[in-house]
């Protein structure tokens, strides 16, 4: 619900792409009837579960991700893989580790790097600051370098050796 309530704050601000969710979750009801109720329904298209994301990626401007804590975040990492800046929340779990793993941990902090813009946990209160990242994002562009560097450290043949050593106990 926050993310829809974001958009159409980013949409009264000037903002002009549509807002695509995909997955299937709990709140499936409930969210389609919200933005139903939104003065831009016609912009937000709810995907259901979907099985080919890499499509999804190839049409997308850029991955939102707003939550009050996150695990890994798998999904940031395939957005990168395809040149997608990110919107997410800097909540202490993995959004924070991929997008700023080279910086001191500051959490609930507004973060920007070549990779995207990371904003406080959503409340009350900052949905216009997540409007404002959309609308950032609507013309930023994915530094190549920090994506390779960062895909590079999250690959198999880099995460893979450190997984074995912690389960073999070395």
């Amino acid at each position: 619900g926050f993310i829809i309530d974001s958009y159409v704050k980013y949409r009264g601000m000037g903002g002009s792409r549509k807002l695509v969710i995909a997955g299937d979750g709990p709140e499936y009801m409930s969210l389609t009837l919200k933005a139903q109720r939104s003065p831009h329904a016609e912009d937000i298209i709810f995907l259901g579960h979907v099985d080919d994301v890499v499509k999804l990626y190839n049409k997308a401007a850029y991955l939102v991700l707003a939550s009050g804590y996150e695990g890994f975040g798998l999904v940031i990492l395939e957005a990168m893989d395809h040149f997608l800046p990110v919107l997410s929340s800097n909540c202490e779990s993995g959004p924070y580790y991929i997008l700023s793993r080279k910086s001191t941990p500051s959490f609930n902090t507004k973060y920007e790097n070549g990779l995207g813009v990371l904003l406080p946990t959503p409340n009350n209160y900052n949905s216009i600051d997540y409007a404002n990242g959309m609308l950032h994002l609507d013309s930023k562009v994915t530094s190549k370098y920090e994506r390779n560097d960062c895909l590079r450290f999250f690959s198999e043949s880099e995460v893979y050796p450190i997984w074995e050593q912690s389960i073999c106990g070395e």
